[in-house]
């Protein structure tokens, strides 16, 4: 319910015996407490209101101290100070916003992704990003969670150059280790933009540049999967069947040279087709502002 007082809006919402009370700009709902039921869901911003954990653990270079930060601390200065000037901040821990406790981790120091840059937070039209690296082979992984198909995954993500290697946006492992899971990823040849499992959803030079995107892939058996790149599907087809047994961001397979230069700022999987599909890509936009 919204109550307006002169030029000011009263905002209240009820969840979980209490209320909130927001005085001045009216704050939007979150993405997941619109669109549940996640199976796993990374930001840096906040996804759920009833979450109140942090968003990641840096890891400073000046002495490889470790810390949480939540969404205001990652805005409001206190990671950058804490990162200090001069210095740079990488990503340990993504942490699952779900509260299924999904986290993404990179224990190996020189291979997790910036973000914090010379003491000031990554910014991607004006919003923190994560920036993955091919030069460190840079990935993130949940590791083996037992995740199986059907999977409908969203990310909102940029190649900042499309490198000599495999380019990777986010994928859904297979094994450890080989390139059998799900993927969205860039290739040299064209180079081109692919998605698929085990056989090739999409593969097209359409949209194989350093434009932001929102991507919205719909893993299933049989030919039932989808691809959509913003607000547009642009493929509908088999895609194979392997079940993926968990989550990565920055690789298609924890592989050197299976990485890529790319900024990744959010990125949601639900564990079934979303009937409310353009409606969740339609919340993403309205703060990306995408397209």
């Amino acid at each position: 319910m919204a109550i307006k007082l002169g030029a000011t809006d009263v905002s209240l919402r009820q969840g979980s015996g209490a209320a909130d009370v927001y005085l001045g700009t009216r704050v939007a709902s979150r993405l997941l407490d619109v669109h549940g039921n996640a199976t796993a869901a990374f930001s840096l911003r906040l996804l759920r209101s009833a979450y109140d954990g942090p968003l990641v653990r840096v890891r400073r270079s000046s002495d490889s101290d470790e810390a949480d930060f939540n969404e205001s601390e990652i805005n409001g200065g206190s990671l950058a100070s804490w990162v200090g000037s001069g210095n740079d901040g990488f990503v340990r821990t993504l942490y699952d916003q779900t509260g299924n406790d999904r986290h993404m981790n990179q224990t190996t120091a020189g291979r997790q992704p910036k973000l914090v840059s010379s003491g000031a937070v990554i910014l991607e039209e004006g919003k923190p990003t994560l920036e993955f690296a091919t030069a460190r082979d840079d990935f993130l992984t949940t590791g083996n969670i037992g995740v199986n198909v059907p999977v409908d995954a969203y990310m909102v993500a940029r190649f900042r150059t499309l490198s000599s290697k495999v380019g990777t946006i986010a994928a859904l492992l297979g094994k450890s280790g080989v390139t059998s899971g799900l993927f969205i990823r860039v290739i040299v040849a064209g180079p081109t933009v692919q998605a698929g499992n085990t056989a090739t959803l999409y593969n097209d030079v359409v949209y194989a540049n350093t434009t932001r995107r929102i991507w919205n892939a719909y893993f299933d058996s049989g030919a039932n999967s989808l691809f959509f790149v913003d607000a547009t599907q642009v493929a509908a087809a088999d895609a194979g069947t392997n079940n993926p047994t968990g989550f990565a961001l920055g690789t298609d397979a924890e592989l050197p040279g299976r990485t890529g230069d790319v900024n990744i700022q959010e990125a949601v999987f639900y564990g079934a087709s979303q009937v409310r599909r353009s409606g969740i890509r339609s919340a993403i936009n309205s703060y990306y502002s995408v397209f």
